[in-house]
């Protein structure tokens, strides 16, 4: 079979492999449509090879192992782990760790495209749940990639009351204005931490996700989250010096950067919250998919076939002309 391997640096080669092995509690998926990843752009600019990638996947089963009663030939899959370049794919089911945490049945209705994107929905997902947000919060995403466009969509179907988002690269900037957060903000031009003080009376954002991840975006954050009692001071209206502990805003952290300052000082004097966030369950997003409280067709920016898979890569390195971009199998 046709797969891609990894070979050096920003360079993949697409040649015969080993047919994948048939485990007794699994199954062999017939590959439809894999997403390119941020984490699989690293990898491949550090060109970390010879190494087979690919872990956000559809398709369909064609064989099934022994001790698997509730999936059948025909079912269609979705699902987390690799390597998934590839023409077909081992799945071993019933796995609950984070690098492959099973598969989900997709359901009909939901295209290959769609579903090769449960696994990025569910990063988003995750990282708004542990937010734990309020019907009143006002957020704020920075990033407008796959990930950052599965957020925001996650925090408005959790009903908060106003969504800022963030990004500089003009294809996520396009796509995110044609889905509809409250305001959309462009990084290289705007100034983020004024619009979010006359948008909140100067009281700074409840929660903000860093769906990017750099020092820089991680500084932006701290600057528009809400400061706590001891931050904004004791001011006229206000009951008591008691007030002087209230807690400040939230700050999740879902984009992988590396490492980067810690504003101690700030974090604490502003009472901020910091969550880490990575990938969450499959169902509860294939879920909101399925209802269409999240959207992700419009995020398919590219298409490419196996054969093509180093031009998707450098596609998918360019905020400015991709969002999401599919390798069809």
């Amino acid at each position: 079979m046709k797969a891609a391997t990894l070979i050096g640096e920003r360079e993949f080669e697409v040649g015969d492999v080993n047919e994948p092995e048939l485990a007794p509690g699994g199954v062999i998926v017939h590959i439809k449509s894999v997403g390119v990843c941020g984490t699989d752009l690293h990898e491949y600019n550090a060109g970390r090879g010879p190494a087979r990638m690919g872990h956000e996947y559809s398709g369909e089963v064609v064989e099934v192992g022994a001790d698997v009663t509730d999936i059948r030939v025909g079912d269609r899959l979705a699902g987390r782990g690799g390597p998934a370049f590839s023409e077909y794919m081992s799945v071993a089911l019933g796995l609950h760790d984070v690098v492959t945490s099973g598969a989900v049945l997709v359901p009909d209705g939901m295209s290959y495209e769609a579903a090769c994107m449960i696994e990025p929905v569910s990063c988003g997902v995750n990282a708004a749940e542990r937010a734990s947000p309020e019907p009143g919060d006002v957020v704020v995403v920075i990033g407008a990639g796959m990930i950052g466009q599965a957020t925001w969509q996650a925090f408005r179907a959790m009903g908060v009351a106003k969504i800022i988002v963030s990004e500089i690269g003009s294809k996520r900037l396009e796509v995110a204005r044609s889905l509809g957060p409250d305001i959309v903000v462009k990084a290289d031009e705007d100034d983020l931490t004024k619009l979010v003080n006359e948008e909140t009376s100067g009281r700074g954002a409840d929660i903000v996700a860093d769906c990017v991840g750099s020092a820089m975006t991680f500084q932006q954050a701290i600057e528009v989250a809400r400061g706590g009692g001891f931050w904004r001071g004791i001011r006229p209206g206000r009951s008591s010096a008691d007030d002087l502990a209230g807690q400040g805003g939230k700050i999740v952290l879902v984009g992988l950067g590396g490492n980067v300052d810690f504003p101690m000082d700030t974090m604490i004097l502003k009472g901020i919250t910091i969550v880490g966030s990575i990938c969450g369950p499959l169902a509860p997003a294939r879920d909101l998919m399925a209802d269409n409280r999240i959207e992700t067709e419009p995020l398919i920016t590219h298409e490419l076939p196996l054969g093509d898979i180093n031009d998707a890569f450098h596609l998918a390195a360019n905020p400015n002309e991709a969002v999401k971009v599919l390798i069809k199998i």
